[in-house]
């Protein structure tokens, strides 16, 4: 189902998320940018999960250790009710669609907001301001606007304020500027609208925003000794300052101010260096957790209705270890094929009858012998229980011819389709390409 694909993402959202907080605090604790983790983190949120599958397939036999093995939230499926027969395509379908619905919502507040900003852009006056050149708005600000072109928007009443402080107040925009952060805010909201069901997404993005904020305060008070005046600064613009998600602005957001001023404020005390190569080290071991099998095997195929479990026994990780090594399609001279006469699943009588066909995806080693080696059987994804049950139960009794290695059989883990069909009246079963019929 759709919902265990989503649920995996989320997951692994989240031990990205954490990989890009311990780095970007090693990171700061260098006195280095702290965006870039923010942003690869919500770039391999939104692409990686979709890419998983899609690579899967198409067999990419390196994903192969992704691919077979007990995800979380597979595993956390195998305990709960099974759902109806028919219910989990039809929550597909729903949950497809609210999700195609938000998305599009988002989306077009994206593009009002946008447009809201390109509209104060347009009626603002332009000015020099301590020779900088600045859009004037009545109430906007400070802020950056546009995205191809970046332009300083400030409020009319920053004129009050003395040159020192508005001098920190128009570096800090032009910062902004320099580094085309509003392209990196549009990245982080297209993301979260892109998936909008992802929490971890929207959390990314909220970091991606105080790392921006927080890279333009260092640079700005690089070489300046004004860190307690600029502190202020920032108090005074917050309780003044109207807000625009997609425009960088001097205080964006109050929840933020905190942070920023103890980041300014903050004296990083002794061993930076120690403590920085520790936190880029939970970093480097939460990655290896997102990327494990526990994690990507959801987001290849979760388990039909609820999370029902066919094979025989647990089934592990093919072994790769010692003599008793298991190849992937691609390390193969010549790959499994099924042999004639081998077998194949019977079609469920009560699908039969009632003329459902369906499809069951299983992945299984088999051994030298041409037998399937059954505690390695996992169904990846199948449209009804009674299929899955079909292909278990016939799997074991199947013959194959080995895969062979420098002419010599070896055994081979195989992702297989089994393809129901309702054809001319009589049941037909697709296996390795070729119809057999019942």
């Amino acid at each position: 189902m759709i919902l265990s694909w989503m649920l995996a993402s989320v997951l692994f959202a989240l031990l990205v998320g954490a990989a890009a907080r311990a780095t970007e605090s090693a990171a700061r604790l260098m006195s280095w940018q702290g965006r870039a983790p923010w942003i690869a983190a919500i770039a391999a949120s939104v692409v990686w999960p979709v890419l998983v599958p899609l690579l899967a397939a198409r067999r990419i036999a390196r994903l192969a250790p992704i691919i077979v093995g007990g995800g979380v939230v597979h595993d956390v499926a195998a305990r709960l009710p099974s759902l109806p027969a028919g219910m989990s395509v039809r929550l597909d379908a729903v949950l497809t669609v609210c999700w195609l619905v938000v998305s599009l919502a988002l989306l077009a507040r994206l593009i009002h907001t946008q447009r809201t900003l390109a509209r104060i852009a347009e009626s603002a006056r332009p000015a020099s301001m301590d020779g900088h050149a600045v859009l004037v708005t009545d109430a906007v600000g400070p802020a950056v606007v546009g995205v191809t072109t970046p332009r300083i928007a400030v409020p009319a009443w920053l004129a009050e304020l003395d040159a020192p402080m508005r001098g920190l107040v128009l570096r800090h925009e032009r910062e902004h500027c320099r580094a085309r952060d509003t392209a990196l805010l549009w990245l982080g909201e297209i993301a979260v609208a892109l998936m909008p069901w992802n929490p971890a997404i929207r959390w990314q993005a909220r970091r991606l925003r105080l790392a921006l904020e927080l890279d333009c305060d260092a640079r700005t008070l690089r070489g300046s000794d004004a860190a307690t005046t600029y502190g202020k600064l920032l108090l005074l613009i917050a309780q003044r300052q109207n807000m625009s998600r997609l425009a960088p602005m001097l205080a964006e957001s109050n929840s933020h101010l905190h942070e920023r001023i103890h980041a300014m404020t903050n004296n990083k005390g002794s061993k930076r260096a120690l403590r920085a190569a520790l936190l880029g080290g939970i970093a480097v071991v939460v990655i290896v957790a997102a990327c494990s099998e526990g994690v990507g095997s959801d987001m290849v195929g979760p388990l039909p209705m609820g999370g029902k479990s066919f094979s025989r026994q647990s089934a592990g990780t093919p072994t790769l270890q010692g003599n008793d090594v298991v190849y992937f399609e691609y390390q193969v001279e010549k790959p499994v094929m099924a042999a004639p006469g081998g077998g194949s699943p019977i079609f469920p009588s009560s699908l039969k009858s009632a003329g459902v066909g369906g499809e069951t995806i299983a992945s299984f080693v088999v051994d030298t012998t041409g037998l399937v080696d059954a505690s390695s059987l996992k169904i990846i994804k199948t449209t009804d229980p009674l299929f899955a049950q079909s292909v278990a139960a016939a799997l074991p009794n199947m013959r194959f011819t080995p895969a062979l290695v420098g002419g010599r059989k070896v055994k081979q883990l195989v992702m297989q389709p089994f393809v129901f069909q309702i054809a001319g009246g009589a049941s037909a079963q697709k296996v390795n390409g070729t119809l057999v019929p019942r």
